[in-house]
């Protein structure tokens, strides 16, 4: 999970730099503690979010206009798509956005990033609902404009994969290709990439 989460971080910061600030809110956490599911409490997630500058429109079905959708969210969720649907991730790493589909536990907006030790469904095919009943299903990354997806009822993983691979358009319209895939980065390299911020 280290590598995982250190790799989503030091991809955000080099497509944002230090426009952006982003703060991890949860890791192995007192908040997570009594929770019988939680991967927070074996040290298999971490929670983040976009702390400067806050998103304005967390909405990703407002795509045009003053009010659209945060392109801040919008580029972070391309990255961690990018993670999660390689081809090398073999389906064992996964996020939601807690931004626009918020868990039924959910404590405020944030991104939540996990390594899917011992199975389950966060983030994959099975999904789980959302505790909004205005929401799409919980782990859905995108609204019912992505391609292909009419209903809003695609988890991340099918989506990232097929955004990767199958040549399909996301919600702003964007085709994804090789470079938009994400590879986890060894120890060293996450410790060489600190050293210079």
């Amino acid at each position: 999970m280290f590598l995982y989460a250190g790799s989503v971080l030091v991809e955000i910061h080099k497509a944002l730099g230090n426009r952006v600030l982003i703060e991890v809110t949860a890791g192995n956490d007192k908040h997570h503690a009594n929770s019988k599911s939680s991967r927070h409490k074996t040290g298999n997630a971490l929670d983040f979010v976009i702390r400067k500058p806050r998103p304005k429109n967390i909405d990703p079905t407002i795509l045009t206009g003053n009010n659209k959708y945060d392109k801040n969210l919008y580029r972070i969720n391309r990255i961690l798509r990018g993670f999660i649907g390689t081809r090398s991730a073999g389906g064992e790493y996964s996020y939601l956005d807690e931004y626009a589909f918020p868990s039924k536990g959910a404590s405020g907006n944030h991104f939540h990033i996990s390594y899917k030790a011992g199975g389950g469904s966060e983030g994959g095919p099975s999904g789980f609902k959302s505790n909004n009943p205005n929401s799409f299903q919980h782990n859905f990354t995108g609204p019912p404009t992505v391609e292909g997806i009419a209903s809003g009822s695609i988890d991340n993983l099918t989506l990232s994969t097929k955004l990767l691979y199958d040549n399909m358009k996301d919600e702003a319209g964007f085709q994804y290709n090789q470079n938009d895939e994400r590879e986890i980065q060894p120890e060293y390299f996450l410790e060489e990439y600190l050293k210079r911020i």
